[in-house]
């Protein structure tokens, strides 16, 4: 992890000592001047918490368009300092499963969104790129997740409905990889979209694995529905292991939604002790912002036939709540996008 901040930093100072001091300087009155894009306007009635959430907000923002004036050309117009943003999302999650101990989830997720850099390098954390496209809800918990890390994405094909990407970082739990990614869509008709990702992961102190996800999303007014294949094969895995997943997604106001799903997910060569993966699911996640747009809370109950449990209904309830912080992304509770399937990008497919 090391080296790979020594590499980002290094390439940054390269950069950075193209531009002169006078016109960095000239870059940045004018954006202080005329843009003022991290700037909010506290009033002195604001209670603490909102003043305090605005500076950290703004000092957020303030370092996408501090990195990304190092990648950038020397001419910035309004349009590419206005979109310069950042996004941090702090959550924690209470997950009480009957017949088994209560534990709590607590999770970072950031994205840097950089236009001057955004076709060629990407920051991710926890492996999360701003896909908008409703998988934050559709996350239940209990499911087996990818390790989070930390990466850089550059991007080496882009065009049309395909994209092929090459990732570098290093989990938090474990050591440096590599990944490759290719991604293909394309819209059936002018409500229907199909999205093919297919991804091979090296980790250097651990195995290597690949990955493949079909989704297909059917726009109709307000509601999504979403029909979904994962399969993931590698040096360690249970054999191959798959998930199936059926999903109505509602939006219910300007700042909830709700999903319910239907899964079921195994191995090939599923173990037959307590790690035994084959589990059915049925549940809700309801989400909405309260009180401020940037506090979320979201429930989702299930219902869960686990083979390790003879298949016997188990119980399983989650409560959590997010506080978003940044500038130049759409609110959790405005993830979904209900534009015709023609209107959406390549780059916001998951």
């Amino acid at each position: 992890m090391a080296l790979l901040l020594s590499v980002i930093f290094v390439a940054t100072q390269v950069q950075a000592i193209a531009l002169s001091a006078e016109d960095e300087t000239e870059m940045w009155s004018y954006a202080k001047d005329h843009m003022r894009p991290c700037e909010s306007i506290a009033q002195e009635n604001y209670p603490w918490y909102d003043k305090a959430h605005l500076l950290l907000s703004d000092t957020v923002c303030d370092q996408a368009l501090w990195l990304d004036s190092f990648f950038g050309p020397d001419e910035v117009s309004s349009s590419d300092i206005q979109s310069a943003s950042s996004l941090i999302r702090i959550s924690t999650d209470y997950v009480i499963r009957q017949r088994e101990s209560d534990k709590i989830k607590p999770r970072i997720q950031a994205s840097i969104h950089l236009p001057q850099i955004s076709n060629k390098l990407q920051l991710l954390i926890d492996g999360k790129d701003d896909s908008g496209n409703g998988d934050n809800l559709l996350n239940p918990a209990g499911r087996r997740q990818e390790k989070s890390s930390a990466a850089v994405r550059y991007t080496m094909f882009d065009r049309d409905s395909w994209d092929l990407s090459f990732d570098v970082g290093a989990h938090f739990s474990g050591g440096p990889f590599t990944r490759v990614r290719a991604r293909h869509y394309d819209p059936w008709s002018d409500n229907t979209v199909f999205k093919f990702t297919q991804d091979l992961t090296l980790e250097f102190e651990d195995s290597w694995y690949e990955t493949s996800r079909a989704t297909v999303d059917r726009y109709l007014d307000d509601v999504i529905y979403r029909y979904q294949l994962q399969g993931k094969y590698g040096e360690k895995t249970d054999g191959y292991e798959w998930r199936a997943t059926i999903a109505r997604i509602k939006q219910l106001s300007q700042r909830s939604a709700i999903v319910s799903f239907l899964s079921v997910e195994g191995a090939t060569d599923d173990p037959r002790d307590e790690d035994e993966s084959e589990i059915y699911r049925l549940g809700f996640n309801y989400r909405k912002s309260v009180w401020r747009p940037w506090f979320t809370y979201h429930l989702e109950p299930q219902i869960t036939l686990p083979r390790k449990f003879d298949y016997k209904p188990t119980y399983l309830f989650i409560a959590g709540i997010e506080i978003q912080f940044g500038k130049g992304r759409r609110p959790s509770h405005e993830k979904i996008s209900y534009q015709s399937a023609y209107d959406a990008k390549p780059g916001n497919s998951g």
